[in-house]
């Protein structure tokens, strides 16, 4: 079929086209970890506000690790003064609104797509050596030009060679970025436990 054909002849073409788009949805998915990374902090830093036990700023940190000192410093509040825990339920109902952990669903998603893009190279890279092979068999025959069959060869093992050498580059990149984005997963988890510390309390009947 034709298809086949146009396919066979523009394979390497649209493996670098693939790789193109993963290039930018990696870049994209870039952003997005650091936008939700940065209002993670910021909604941390909102549910201190006007705590005694507020921690000391330190701009040398990084943002994970001032995430992970903002989140100590709320389980202190927690177990804490009274006054202090009720700053701290006022402010993380204020936070709470805003609704940032359902904002890190849009990331997953998007991250899931990235991950599931990356498998694709080889299956091209696959599908490339099958079509080149079948192209230059289908149309063999008596008078049937050598050169024909080379370069089906050269096509087939061009199309293999590199839709592995992009799988193997976009598995390192998704290895790397998973290890960051499984500990912000584990940073909003902690973020989703804070704010249901807040719900359980208000929803508590008032000791008499």
């Amino acid at each position: 079929m034709q298809i086949f054909y146009w396919l066979s002849k523009y394979m390497l073409y649209i493996i670098f086209l693939f790789a193109l788009i993963e290039v930018y949805l990696f870049w994209r998915l870039r952003v997005h970890y650091t936008q939700l990374s940065t209002r993670l902090q910021d909604s941390l830093t909102n549910m201190l506000k006007g705590i005694d036990e507020i921690a000391d700023k330190d701009s040398s940190r990084k943002i994970h690790d001032n995430i992970d000192v903002l989140l100590d410093s709320l389980k202190t509040v927690k177990l804490g003064s009274e006054k202090g825990q009720k700053k701290l339920r006022e402010n993380i109902v204020k936070e709470d609104q805003k609704k940032l952990d359902k904002k890190n669903h849009d990331f997953d998603v998007h991250k899931n797509v990235v991950s599931s893009g990356v498998q694709i190279f080889p299956l091209l890279g696959i599908l490339g050596t099958i079509m080149a092979i079948g192209n230059s068999v289908a149309g063999s025959n008596a008078t049937t030009n050598i050169d024909v069959i080379v370069r089906a060869f050269i096509m087939a093992i061009d199309t293999t060679i590199l839709g592995i050498l992009f799988g193997i580059i976009f598995m390192v990149i998704d290895a790397v970025f998973q290890a960051k984005s499984n500990r912000l997963s584990e940073e909003i988890e902690k973020y989703r436990d804070i704010t249901r510390f807040s719900r359980m309390e208000v929803g508590r009947p008032a000791q008499k």
